[in-house]
């Protein structure tokens, strides 16, 4: 009889893309933004802006394939490919909503790392590797760094 055995390689749990209103810091084209970031499972995401001033308030909701922005009494709505595909509540609510193809534990950090892509841009989300809680948001190619 034969027995072998081997090391298991603890898959990471996913990234928990349901935020609640989850505040961030975003660094981004050389700016700097905080803003609350709320998704829910059937892939609504909601952004709204705090900082700087000049934005505080700024929300875009995200439903299906049309966008709402609103700032107090004013809104509109559009189909979400209306957007610049770079705009930076599109790249968050496109990364939210696609799937990673790679992943990976840290265990010296104990975080996990999932990459993938998103209307053509390489991003990296840095996780609680048990929990799944995000934890960061990258993309070197866009010069994105949103920090939870």
């Amino acid at each position: 009889m034969l027995c072998s055995c081997s090391a298991a390689h603890p898959e990471p749990a996913p990234p928990k893309t349901t935020l609640a209103g989850c505040v961030c810091s975003i660094e981004y084209a050389e700016k700097s933004f905080s803003a609350a970031i709320t998704t829910a499972a059937d892939g609504n995401t909601s952004v709204t802006f705090n900082q700087p001033e000049s934005m505080s308030g700024l929300t875009y909701t995200f439903t299906n394939s049309s966008c709402r922005v609103s700032l107090g009494e004013l809104s509109f709505t559009s189909d979400d490919s209306a957007l610049y595909p770079l705009a930076l509540p599109q790249m968050i609510h496109s990364i939210l909503q696609s799937k990673p193809d790679t992943s990976r534990i840290i265990p010296e950090s104990g975080e996990a790392e999932f990459s993938g892509m998103a209307n053509g841009f390489r991003y990296t989300i840095t996780t609680e590797a048990q929990s799944g809680t995000i934890k960061s948001i990258t993309s070197k190619t866009l010069g994105l760094e949103i920090q939870f």
